[in-house]
Order: C-alpha cells, then sequence, then structure tokens
C-alpha cells in the first residue's frame, strides 16, 4: 500500500506454487499464441498482437491468489473501497517484432526509445502484470515514472487527452486532421511516448526518472495506477509471457 501511495506503483514476488499452477494451467493457451501471427489494424483502439481474454473461472482463480498475497486487500485500500476485485484478465505475449506499440502515429518511420509511453485513458481502477516468463532488461520490462500518479493537469485538457487517447490514434493524415480541428490546447492525448525526440532533453530526462520492472529484481508482479501513472512496455529482444489484470 505504500509503495502504491507514495509511487502509483508496487512490486511483488508471488509464491512459485500459485505461478507454476497458473503456468500449468495456461501452457496449451500460451503454446497457441506464440503461433499466431499478428492481425492488428491501423487505427483500432485495444488492439494487440497476441492476446487472449481470459473467462470467468480464470478470474475467480486470480481473485484467490491476490487476496492470498495480501495484494487485494492493498488496492481496496488504496481506493477506499471494500469490494474491488479482478475485473478482467488477459494473456498477452510481447516480442520485439509486435506492431501494437506503434500504433500512436503508425505511418511515422521514426521509433524513439520511449514510444508508447501512455497513462490509460480509464481512471479509478487499478492493473496488474504477472510475468509468467523471466523478464530481463529489454524484454519488455514495464517502465515507469515515478510519482506521475500525482500530477495534476487541467481538467478540460485532461478530459479531451483521455478521449483522444480512446478514439484516434493519429495514425494517418485523415486521423491527425480530425485533432487539428480542435483549439490547440485540446490537440491533446495520454499516448505521446512516441513524441519524444531522439536526443531531446524530454528523453534524457526520462532516461533519468524512468524505473524499469525486471524479474531479478524487483520479482514477479507489478501493481499499478494505470489511470494516472506514465508506463510503458516494449521489447528489443525475446518475448515477454504475462497476464493482464484489471480491477475494479
Amino acid at each position: 500500500f505504500k509503495n502504491l501511495y507514495d509511487n502509483g506503483f508496487s512490486f511483488h514476488e508471488i509464491s512459485r506454487k500459485n505461478i507454476d499452477f497458473i503456468k500449468n494451467k495456461l501452457l496449451k493457451k500460451i503454446k497457441k499464441l506464440n503461433n499466431k501471427k499478428s492481425s492488428v489494424k491501423p487505427g483500432l483502439q485495444d488492439n494487440y498482437d497476441r492476446r487472449e481474454v481470459l473467462n470467468k473461472s480464470w478470474l475467480d482463480i486470480l481473485n484467490k491468489i491476490y487476496e492470498e498475497e495480501g495484494i487485494l486487500s492493498a488496492i481496496r485500500a488504496y481506493y477506499n473501497k471494500k469490494n474491488m476485485k479482478v475485473e478482467a484478465a488477459s494473456l498477452r505475449i510481447l516480442t520485439s517484432k509486435d506492431i501494437s506499440p506503434l500504433q500512436f502515429l503508425r505511418d511515422c518511420k521514426s521509433v524513439p526509445k520511449h514510444t508508447n509511453l501512455h497513462t490509460d485513458p480509464l481512471e479509478g481502477y487499478m492493473s496488474s502484470i504477472i510475468y509468467l516468463s523471466d523478464v530481463k532488461e529489454g524484454e519488455g520490462g514495464t517502465q515507469f515514472f515515478p510519482k506521475s500518479h500525482r500530477y495534476i493537469y487541467d481538467d478540460l485538457q485532461d478530459f479531451f487527452a483521455r478521449s483522444v487517447n480512446t478514439g484516434n490514434y493519429c495514425h494517418d493524415k485523415f486521423s491527425r486532421a480530425v485533432i487539428f480541428r480542435l483549439p490547440k490546447f485540446l490537440r491533446v492525448t495520454k499516448n505521446w511516448g512516441r513524441l519524444v525526440e531522439t536526443g531531446s532533453e524530454m528523453e534524457k530526462y526520462l532516461d533519468k526518472n524512468m524505473l524499469t520492472f525486471v524479474s531479478k529484481k524487483h520479482g514477479n508482479c507489478s501493481v499499478f495506477e494505470a489511470g494516472a501513472i506514465l508506463h510503458n512496455a516494449i521489447v528489443s529482444k525475446g518475448k515477454r509471457i504475462a497476464i493482464q489484470v484489471l480491477f475494479h
């Protein structure tokens, strides 16, 4: 709870018993996703190269594990909501050849190192990622900007930024023209990592302050306020197998 409150994220080591149980039950799905070809279409939101949504029985399993590990009680305390629980979960495999992290400004050739740095558009919920593979540097470890969940934005601008993030990935000239019909103050989005130019002061600032969640150093489970904290995950080598969980 203290890490969530202070930094906007917390790391945890789920027991080997529970991790092995999850991996064994998902073995067939993991093999299926590994063999799947990417079918990401330009401009579609919530669109991933390799993802399978998990059913209600899986939500019950995950709720039990998060309760056992003491994580669920910390999330409930953070929001002061006694009934928060796992509402959705999906198995995701990230690789260095994925298209989905490049959806915003998809037709641009440059891919800065902080591409896909974003805040989720929906507020008032908690996210968690459980690593099912050993994640080292460069292998898709989630990056977080500590304390960015405390940033204060103009209410109207923030509303438009979340709306644009949901409805427009600026993936071609037409979609960008739509945004440029708005007043300059409202041409904003929560998905802005690709706008950080290589060699810029902003890039150096992010390099200095971002924290990367890797297995050996931090454990196998991260919990974070995705609708407030700046975060990112890009695979430059290998692949990352994980479950992404939503609490509400």
